[in-house]
């Protein structure tokens, strides 16, 4: 049976070699070993787990809990927009992906996020097909992409993105989407 006395053993694990499978379950951690406040003052190997390419999905997914618990706040917000900006475009793809959630957290505001747009539209561009689509679909999903982009995409040169793009106009768009059908008949003809 696991006990409040362990906690230094589990504490000492989130700074640890293994330290991403000991974050994978913090939640187990805080709600029966471990207090806010001493996961806290190891939050930072948390935040470098949000820029490892492999680590960096399931940091996401404890993110909200972790801001309900008070471990991230506020005063972690430079470290996140850092991550809009990160050399890594798997890391950065996912930053991004969850800029609605460090909207709605007051981690970021909209402004700060926006500021940095030019980040991700690089993504749109990234020569990993999985980090295109990744960041197509946070365009669409956090309003990322602006109806100009959008009409632009329907004409990209990777027909997968230019795909994504043609599945997602609206019909307040149609007037400017006839300018562009023939890269929908290209698309057409190339499946």
């Amino acid at each position: 049976v696991i006990t409040r006395e362990d906690s230094k053993f589990f504490l000492d694990l989130l700074s640890s070699p293994v330290r991403a499978d000991a974050w994978k379950h913090i939640y187990l951690l805080l709600t029966n070993i471990l207090t806010p406040n001493e996961v806290r003052e190891r939050k930072k190997y948390y935040l470098e787990l949000m820029e490892d390419d492999k680590e960096s999905y399931y940091a996401w997914s404890n993110l909200e809990f972790l801001i309900r618990l008070g471990v991230i706040t506020k005063e972690d917000s430079k470290d996140f927009a850092k991550l809009l900006t990160s050399p890594s475009e798997r890391a950065r793809v996912r930053a991004w992906f969850n800029s609605g959630l460090l909207i709605r957290n007051g981690l970021l505001t909209r402004e700060e996020v926006m500021g940095k747009k030019e980040y991700f539209l690089s993504l749109l561009e990234s020569s990993d097909e999985n980090v295109r689509r990744d960041a197509f679909t946070a365009g669409i999903e956090m309003g990322l992409l602006t109806r100009e982009e959008l009409l632009d995409l329907l004409a990209s040169k990777d027909e997968k993105l230019r795909y994504m793009a043609w599945s997602s106009i609206r019909t307040d768009m149609l007037e400017e989407v006839k300018k562009r059908k023939e890269y929908f008949i290209q698309l057409l003809r190339s499946s």
